[in-house]
């Protein structure tokens, strides 16, 4: 019983030293590169194409912070739309519609 009181305190100890060590928002970019790796990996072996008719058109329509709704085939795929937008694979044009979209 002591010596595994003597391990778990161990353990609290170099988490506790991990926590004062790392920058705050370690576990963060950590999150955020594994998300970004597993949109760009779904993208492969989806083979997902996204086609954007007027670029132009989305940027005006989304500087004026109008809401947009996207039209999906298959509809039966629900994570297409978290997948196929997702900002880390710039497949809309760059500003608040991009920045701005969560499934």
């Amino acid at each position: 019983i002591i010596a595994a009181a003597v391990y778990l305190k161990s353990i609290a100890v170099f988490i506790l030293g991990l926590a004062v060590a790392l920058p705050l928002n370690f576990l963060g970019m950590v999150g955020f590169r594994i998300g970004n790796w597993i949109a760009s990996e779904s993208k492969k072996y989806f083979a997902l194409k996204t086609t954007v008719e007027d670029y132009a058109a989305l940027d005006k329509i989304s500087k004026r912070g109008e809401p947009i709704i996207f039209a999906n085939e298959p509809h039966d795929f629900i994570g297409l739309g978290c997948l196929a937008f997702h900002p880390y694979l710039k497949v809309l044009p760059p500003g608040p519609i991009r920045d701005t979209m969560k499934c």
